[in-house]
C-alpha cells in the first residue's frame, strides 16, 4: 500500500515553493532595477566629465562632498585645475550589492595642457554608494572604506571563511581573551612579539560590541570593515559613554588560515 501525504501538507509545500519563487523573482527584479539606475547615473557623470560640464558633475556628487562646497566654487576650481582631459568613455559593466555599486569604465584621457600628448586608455572599477535611494560616486579620499571590486570579481567561499575569523577575533577582544586574540595575529607579528610579552600589556580599551559591515578577499589578502563600540579601560571613568568607531582591517591567509595583519610599527 502506497503512503500518500495529506492534502494540506502537499498544499503547504506547494504554497511554500511558489512563495520562494516569487521572492527570488522580486529580489532579482530589484537588483536589475538598481543596476539600471546606477548605469543611468554613471552615464550622466561621465558624459559631464567628457564635456567638462562641471556644474552637472557637481550635481551628481554626494551630500558629503557637497558639504561646505558651493557649486560656484567647485566649477571655478575645476576650470582652473586643468590636470586631465577626458576624451571619451565606455561603460563596460555595472554591478550592485545592497548599498554598494561598481561601474567598469574604460576611458581615454590626456594631460589637459598637452594636446599633442598621445591619449591613454585606462580601465577602472569606479566605486559608488547609495544614499537615501540615489547613487553617488565615491571620492578617492574614501575609496579605502569600500570593497574595491564587485562580488563577482572576488572569492565568496574565502570571504565566508574570513567573515567567521573576523567575527571570532572581535568576540575574543570583547571577552578580553587576549590569548585567543594573540593566536589570530599574523605569524610575522608573533615571531617578533612573544606571547608572554603581548599578554603582559594592559589593554587600553574595553571592547563592547561589533558589527562587520563587509569583507573582501582578493588572492591571499583580505580586508574587513568593522563598526565597534568601546570605552577606555579605566575603572575611574566607567560611567563614560561608549565611543563608536569603525576601521578597515587587513588580513592575510597563511597556510590555509586567515590572520589579522598587524602593521610593522605596532610590532616594534
Amino acid at each position: 500500500m502506497k503512503y500518500r501525504l495529506p492534502v494540506f501538507i502537499l498544499l503547504f509545500i506547494f504554497i511554500g515553493t511558489i512563495t520562494a519563487v516569487i521572492y527570488a523573482s522580486d529580489v532579482q527584479a530589484k537588483q536589475t532595477d538598481e543596476v539600471a539606475r546606477l548605469r543611468a547615473r554613471a552615464d550622466l557623470y561621465w558624459k559631464a566629465q567628457v564635456k567638462r560640464d562641471w556644474g552637472s558633475v557637481y550635481d551628481l556628487l554626494s551630500p558629503v562632498e557637497k558639504a561646505g562646497l558651493s557649486k560656484k566654487r567647485f566649477v571655478k576650481f575645476k576650470e582652473k585645475e586643468r590636470a586631465i582631459r577626458y576624451l571619451s568613455y565606455r561603460l563596460a559593466d555595472v554591478e550592485t550589492s545592497e548599498r554598494y555599486g561598481w561601474t567598469r569604465i574604460i576611458y581615454k584621457a590626456q594631460p589637459a595642457d598637452l594636446p599633442d600628448y598621445p591619449p591613454r586608455t585606462i580601465k577602472i572599477w569606479q566605486i559608488w554608494e547609495k544614499i537615501e535611494g540615489n547613487w553617488y560616486p565615491v571620492p578617492p579620499s574614501r575609496r579605502e572604506d569600500f570593497p574595491q571590486l564587485p562580488p563577482k570579481m572576488r572569492q565568496p567561499k574565502e570571504e565566508r571563511a574570513l567573515l567567521k575569523r573576523v567575527d571570532a577575533f572581535w568576540r575574543a577582544k570583547e571577552e578580553q581573551d587576549w590569548q585567543s586574540v594573540y593566536e589570530y595575529l599574523d605569524p610575522d607579528f608573533k615571531s617578533a612579539v612573544p606571547a608572554a610579552e603581548f599578554l603582559q600589556k594592559k589593554a587600553m580599551f574595553l571592547y563592547l560590541d561589533h558589527h562587520i559591515e563587509w569583507v573582501e578577499v582578493v588572492d591571499n589578502r583580505g580586508r574587513a570593515k568593522v563598526l565597534y563600540t568601546y570605552r577606555l579601560n579605566d575603572p575611574t571613568i566607567r560611567k563614560a559613554r561608549p565611543v563608536e568607531e569603525n576601521m578597515v582591517e587587513s588580513w592575510i591567509k597563511v597556510n590555509g588560515h586567515w590572520y589579522r595583519q598587524v602593521p610593522e610599527e605596532a610590532a616594534e
